[in-house]
């Protein structure tokens, strides 16, 4: 929290030493001109598949001619960012909206305007800024979009200082959920505080955490294709099935929810994978499953693609539907207690980023 208030506020007392600053408009399209208000000028554009439907969507920024000032004279409410998206007739509708991401032109100290641009991407895109005078700072911040809740969501902020005079000095910030923060949807994000929904965070800390276990010797039936493959499906663990089957060279695991025809991909292992007496884990809260544990082997490949020596293990935790975002491995020979470990992280972002 520190940190970030920090930033805002070198972001924010910076203004006080620059006048203001006159961007330059860019043209746009006739479908792009009904999202620019009026008494505002666009600033950037970028299209990408914003959403994962295949069609191509706009990420659009917009600067007011006369903003708001409050404390200081720092210009309010200057800049605003438009998540625009192609609906199935073709259309453009808005879908996002906040008015905070992009910093004011007059928030990049005596460096200039520190709107750095906006990079996009399948489901993705990063807001960019880049100010100071003698201390130099970046503050990206990066959403993705949720399938689950039909926004975009903060994943990812990174943030850089250094001094103009040293500049092989830098402080390097990453923060990532649910470590640093909880889920934050573009409509609510704010530079000065992301820690997201503590309010639900809180109904969530009182949640009953339990595991269930599929044996591969004892809960699992193959059945050999006709082209000699093998598949294989477990027994359910609520409205979940763990499957998998073999190809040339490998076995494919993955996760299959009832009445859905999208599957969770696991892990590509050996064929001696089943071979071991082992198990795959399933992290239940208050009876359900929301994620699951699977030990992972680390091989040598050769140049055909086979499987060699086992150089190393992880234990791999990935979330079930809702909880794509808990996607995390750790070393399991080199980290103490690794099971514990994997459970811990888990369940914390269970409770850190509801869903």
């Amino acid at each position: 929290m520190r940190t970030k208030i920090i930033l805002f506020l070198i972001v924010c007392l910076s203004a006080i030493t620059i006048n203001g600053q006159d961007t330059e408009a860019i043209k746009v399209s006739a479908e792009i001109k009904p999202f620019v208000e009026t008494g505002t000028k666009p600033i950037a554009l970028e299209s990408a598949d914003l959403n994962g439907d295949g069609m191509k969507d706009f990420i659009l920024v917009s600067e007011k001619a006369e903003p708001e000032k409050g404390e200081f004279d720092h210009p309010n409410k200057l800049r605003s960012l438009l998540i625009l998206v192609r609906g199935k007739d073709k259309k453009l509708t808005e879908a996002g909206h906040n008015e905070k991401v992009v910093f004011c032109s007059e928030c990049g100290g005596i460096f200039g305007d520190p709107f750095n641009g906006v990079t996009v991407g399948k489901n993705t895109f990063t807001v960019k800024n880049y100010g100071g005078s003698a201390w130099r700072w970046t503050a990206d911040y990066k959403f993705n979009y949720s399938r689950i809740d039909k926004t975009w969501q903060l994943v990812r902020i990174e943030q850089l200082s250094f001094h103009v005079a040293e500049p092989n000095k830098i402080e390097h910030t990453i923060m990532t959920p649910p470590k640093d923060f909880g889920k934050v949807d573009i409509a609510d994000f704010d530079p000065s505080d992301y820690d997201g929904n503590n309010e639900a965070e809180t109904e969530k800390s009182s949640v009953k955490f339990s595991s269930v276990y599929t044996d591969f010797e004892k809960d699992c039936i193959y059945e050999i294709g006709e082209s000699s493959h093998v598949a294989t499906d477990c027994k359910s663990v609520g409205e979940y099935q763990l499957k998998y089957f073999d190809s040339a060279n490998a076995l494919h695991f993955r996760v299959e929810k009832v009445g859905d025809e999208e599957s969770i991909e696991l892990a590509t292992q050996s064929f001696g994978y089943v071979t071991k007496p082992g198990k795959i884990e399933w992290r239940l809260a208050d009876g359900k499953p929301f994620a699951i544990i699977m030990r992972i082997y680390l091989h040598k490949i050769s140049d055909e693609g086979y499987f060699g020596d086992v150089i190393g293990e992880e234990l791999m935790v990935k979330g079930l539907k809702g909880f794509e975002y808990i996607n995390h491995n750790i070393d399991a020979r080199k980290t103490r207690n690794a099971n514990e470990e994997v459970r811990k992280f888990a369940d914390q972002a269970y409770n850190k980023n509801p869903i």
